[in-house]
């Protein structure tokens, strides 16, 4: 099951208010760090979305265009 960006946005959200309540330090640093990693799947997330978002559209980034030859065809074979 793929994360949704909202999902992870939440979590976050979630995580940085439970470090500001934190009174004990490492239970601040806990959960700071983990909001930065809900951060960073958030954002894979947006990028995930967005691509399948383009692909139903029709458009999409240069580098996702797989209609172009097979690059194995042209591999020379050992004589």
């Amino acid at each position: 099951m793929q994360l949704s960006s909202e999902f992870c946005g939440l979590q976050e959200k979630a995580h940085l208010e439970k470090a500001a309540r934190a009174t004990l330090p490492n239970v601040r640093d806990i959960a700071e760090k983990a909001a930065l990693v809900w951060r960073a799947e958030a954002e894979l997330a947006r990028k995930r979305e967005g691509r399948r978002l383009a692909a139903e559209v029709g458009t999409g980034l240069p580098e996702d265009d797989m209609s172009g030859p097979d690059p194995d065809e042209y591999v020379p074979r050992e004589r």
